[in-house]
């Protein structure tokens, strides 16, 4: 629980990408909205589930 709990001033950060107690950048497609368009259109198209 070293983000939810840590007095580190890393852990204090709000937000972000975090691996093995260190900040990432995330893959670029998390800023595609076509892609994510794409996306929830396929998982749509594959589970029957609509997402708003």
């Amino acid at each position: 629980m070293w983000l939810a709990s840590g007095a580190d001033a890393q852990a204090l950060t709000s937000g972000g990408y975090w691996y093995h107690r260190q900040r990432h950048q995330p893959h670029a497609s998390v800023h595609d909205v076509g892609f994510q368009d794409r996306l929830l259109r396929a998982l749509r198209e594959e589970t029957g589930t609509v997402l708003s």
